[in-house]
């Protein structure tokens, strides 16, 4: 008789709350750590912005890839430090002792934005055009066939990134020093991913709601017109958002690795 396989479960509603408050707690050490990849991330974003690849998102994944490694670090260095027991306010140098962790946190975390731009992009590439005309719009036999088909090809699609979701978490256990082969048998079953959409979404929500409403400020001051004001607007929206990116992806992982904690302390 086989063992039970333990629960994939943690209160991700108190994972979130904790993300914050340890985030509100030490946000001086976190904005000055930031600084970088902040700067870093926003010259990304204006090369991409000058160089008109707006629309084209995987060219924008490689354009953005030294802003991936200085987040990743930054990330990967957050949370090693908070989870050591270290202090976030002290030197970066302390990340020496921890080297080998923060450094395959980093790397993970880069290859997860590659694979998550070129899946993106892909994606978006494959999507046929609509008709824009009624007389195109005149849905045949066959055409309803093909859209029932296509409806259950996108409900397969939508359990397997569901059943993905949790490969996109794998550098915050790797940063803790998590063992990735006992992580990987405590988060096998199905439902593994509910807690860590649950936990993303209390995270993401609050702070892309907050995102949005300013973009949208910042949009009507700077009216996206014909020309230079065009490129302006869109580089100053571009950055805030990259800035306010950068925090989400924080907050979440921090949030996230109280979560992974509990998980992995759990008997």
């Amino acid at each position: 008789m086989g063992l039970k396989p333990k629960s994939a479960n943690f209160d991700f509603l108190s994972a979130a709350h904790t993300g914050y408050r340890t985030a509100w707690d030490n946000h001086a050490s976190l904005l000055r750590l930031a600084a970088l990849p902040i700067l870093i991330k926003i010259g990304c974003i204006a090369a991409i912005v000058f160089l008109g690849f707006n629309n084209q998102i995987l060219r924008h994944g490689l354009m953005m890839i030294p802003s991936y490694f200085a987040e990743g670090f930054l990330i990967a260095y957050i949370i090693r430090t908070l989870h050591a027991g270290d202090d976030l306010a002290a030197d970066v140098k302390q990340a020496r002792r921890h080297f080998d962790d923060v450094l395959a946190g980093m790397i993970a975390f880069v290859l997860i934005q590659l694979v998550l731009a070129f899946v993106i992009g892909y994606t978006l590439s494959a999507m046929p055009d609509m008709p824009t005309d009624v007389a195109a719009a005149d849905i045949t036999a066959d055409q309803q066939s093909n859209a029932m088909q296509g409806f259950f090809m996108a409900l397969s699609v939508l359990a397997f990134m569901l059943w993905a979701f949790r490969f996109a978490w794998l550098h915050v256990p790797i940063a803790m020093g998590i063992p990735l082969s006992k992580f990987l048998v405590r988060i096998q079953s199905f439902s593994a991913s509910f807690p860590m959409l649950g936990c993303w979404l209390a995270v993401f929500m609050p702070l892309a709601f907050a995102m949005v409403m300013i973009s949208q400020g910042i949009s009507m001051v700077l009216p996206e017109t014909a020309g230079a004001e065009s490129q302006l607007a869109v580089l100053v929206i571009g950055s805030f958002q990259g800035f306010c990116e950068i925090v989400i992806n924080v907050v979440s992982a921090i949030a996230m690795s109280y979560g992974f904690k509990s998980l992995m302390d759990a008997k």
